[in-house]
């Protein structure tokens, strides 16, 4: 249906009310400036959220599409919008996402009021949020790429806002690079677009092999904003060093807005889409090992995230990679399947991932330090903290019943199926390949949030800082419980889920199979079972043992001291010794003393791991572009003559390309 702006339907008030909120509440804290109560601002962004899934909600199933009149109007294109399944379905998880965010934010942020400009911060909050629902609203490139570059500048801004930080500024500035080239990338592409379509609406694009140019333009845009390998450079120090609020935003909702970009333009509408098919899958299959693989080694929590974040982006883009080549096969109902997985991984990730982040927000507020090296015992201190952060592990861990299980059954489902059903032998061959390097990776997930759990919140306090400890704020602990709830109750209902987003693989892949079909036996079932056959084998088998204590061999030094616990660096090391090359992982050992042999005073045992496409190619691209820019800087010699004779030339060298066009 379509709608204007002189009768709108319900749905449509509700939708523009919480956009509108959002809207006056930016403009209002930049007004307020450090005057501006956090309690007031978050309640104004929760309150947006409530507006925009009460919308979808009473609109659902609905289409609406509409353009808001002069001067609104951009110089190329008219400010037009439409919401349909897709893009209802991502905006119902930044509702989701933003509203769990504004409940945490309060108690979070009184812990840094005199390190964030609470005007600026809540400012660029608002806008980041309204630009991300712009986005996915958007039907033409002109407003799509408008809304996209304020998203992304507003993101750096918020990475940038704890101003005391110095590692946050350069946080900062690597995202405002890489945030550059994602747009330049986009608007090359969408230039050439509109070259060979005449028009700048989505619905006239089409891909086929004569747009393969341009495609690879817009992917690899999208690749750079969604930190796919090997653009993953500035996701570890923007998430880490950004407030937990906003890294709790980029991860679980901007990092949608690529996916969904994904969907748009080279899924739907798309005759074939082969070699982006291809690329998707080989560029996500390197991002889930290589994102695993970092997080595993990681001591810093954040860092840990981010990492995975590269990760389970990576399991997106594998998916819809697949979806591309079963298309491109005529496997109508593979696809479908495969498009399942994509949707039900971004619907899961948005919520474990800003659980997790709560988590290490938590632990950092009460502790004041995210490196796992120092924690320890929180879960005395910290009990729901500990378990909420545990589900939020288990969920993305893809441990049944927990909302992660189920996309990663469909991905192996899909894959298996792929490797019976296709065609071709390599594609066969490389779903089989694909299949096993999951299945690694699952291990290494579970590993990495094992130690995480274990080394945060388990064994004994190893500082000062942990031994003063305590819960979060209500907010935060409030926010907390809701996602933990979530995804439980997401993983006992996904059938439900699946049905619910009918809509949407109708539109993509033109098949909706039921949740019944692609799950024959409910999760929760098969939780259930499991926990049966668990309690019957404890109570046969465990229930009756005896148990025996035994003091632990401490080599006639007493008990054993905090320092000879389990660490972080300690339980990744098997890993990081197998990897070394790649991890650039090092060990450096330093023992001092008279009789060092013998009897040594001093023992400095310290680990390195350096990210080796940081080390091997962006620090030397970096370093030759200095030196391009200094040797430019040389053509400034402040002569008007020499200026005017630079004008000249150039305007000669666009004469002679005129005449040759």
């Amino acid at each position: 249906m379509s709608a204007t702006l002189s009768s709108l339907p319900p749905a449509l008030m509700l939708l523009g009310s919480g956009f509108g909120v959002w809207t006056l509440g930016a403009l209002t804290a930049l007004f307020s400036g450090e005057k501006a109560k956090h309690h007031v601002f978050s309640t104004i962004m929760l309150l947006g959220s409530l507006f925009l899934l009460l919308g979808l909600f009473f609109g659902q199933g609905d289409i609406y599409t509409f353009t808001l009149l002069s001067p609104l109007n951009f110089v190329l294109a008219p400010l037009a919008l439409r919401i349909e399944p897709l893009s209802a379905l991502f905006l119902v998880l930044l509702g989701i996402v933003s509203g769990a965010v504004a409940i945490f934010s309060t108690g979070y942020l009184t812990h840094f009021h005199e390190r964030i400009h609470a005007g600026i911060y809540w400012a660029c909050t608002l806008i980041y949020v309204t630009s991300m629902g712009l986005v996915l609203m958007a039907s033409n490139a002109i407003v799509f790429l408008i809304f996209w570059e304020i998203m992304a500048l507003s993101s750096v801004a918020l990475v940038a806002s704890d101003t005391v930080r110095q590692r946050a500024q350069r946080a900062a500035l690597i995202y405002l690079g890489s945030a550059t080239v994602s747009g330049a990338l986009l608007t090359g592409g969408f230039l050439w677009y509109f070259h060979i379509f005449n028009s700048w609406d989505f619905a006239s694009w089409q891909n086929n092999p004569s747009t393969l140019g341009p495609a690879l333009l817009v992917f690899f845009a999208i690749a750079v904003q969604s930190g796919l390998w090997p653009f993953h450079i500035w996701m570890p120090y923007a998430q880490a060093e950004a407030p937990t609020p906003i890294a709790a935003l980029m991860s679980g909702a901007m990092e949608k807005m690529a996916m969904y970009a994904v969907i748009r333009l080279f899924l739907i509408n798309c005759s074939d889409g082969l070699v982006i098919g291809y690329l998707a899958m080989f560029l996500g299959t390197v991002s889930v090992l290589w994102g695993i693989l970092f997080a595993l080694v990681e001591r810093d929590l954040k860092r840990l995230l981010a990492y995975s974040t590269v990760e389970q982006m990576g399991l997106v883009v594998l998916s819809l990679g697949l979806v591309l080549l079963c298309k491109h096969n005529g496997l109508t109902v593979l696809a479908a399947l495969a498009f399942s997985a994509a949707l039900l991984t971004c619907i899961n990730h948005a919520i474990f991932k800003t659980l997790l982040f709560f988590g290490a927000g938590s632990v950092d507020v009460s502790v004041g330090t995210r490196d796992l090296s120092v924690l320890g015992a929180l879960g005395r201190s910290m009990p729901i903290t500990m378990c909420c952060f545990l589900i939020g592990s288990l969920s993305i861990s893809a441990l049944p019943p927990f909302n992660g299980f189920a996309n990663k059954w469909l991905i192996y489902q899909s894959l298996f199926q792929s490797s019976f059903n296709s065609p071709q032998v390599i594609d066969r061959a490389m779903a089989l390949l694909v299949v096993g390097i999951l299945g690694f990776v699952g291990a290494l997930s579970v590993a990495c949030y094992t130690k995480a759990v274990g080394i945060c919140f388990l064994g004994r306090p190893r500082s000062e800082a942990v031994t003063r400890a305590k819960e979060g704020s209500r907010d935060m602990v409030a926010a907390q419980a809701v996602l933990a709830a979530t995804c439980v109750f997401a993983g006992l209902f996904i059938p439900q889920i699946l049905n619910m987003a009918g809509p949407v693989l109708s539109d993509v892949v033109g098949v909706v199979p039921t949740g019944k079909e692609l799950f024959p036996l409910p999760v929760w079932k098969v939780a259930l079972l499991g926990g049966l056959v668990f309690a019957a084998v404890y109570a046969l088998v465990f229930k009756n043992s005896p148990v025996s204590k035994f003091v632990t061999w401490d080599c006639g030094y007493g008990d054993l001291p905090v320092r000879a616990e389990e660490t972080s660096t300690s339980f990744s090391d098997p890993i990081a010794r197998i990897f070394a090359p790649l991890l650039q992982y090092r060990i450096s050992t330093e023992i001092k003393g008279r009789d060092r042999r013998h009897f040594p005073e001093v023992i400095r045992f310290e680990t390195v791991t350096k990210p080796i496409l940081e080390e091997r190619l962006y620090r030397p691209i970096i370093g030759l572009l200095q030196t391009l820019s200094k040797g430019l800087a040389q053509l400034q010699t402040g002569s008007i003559h020499l200026y005017l004779l630079y004008v000249f030339f150039t305007l000669l060298i666009l004469v002679g390309i005129g005449i040759r066009l």
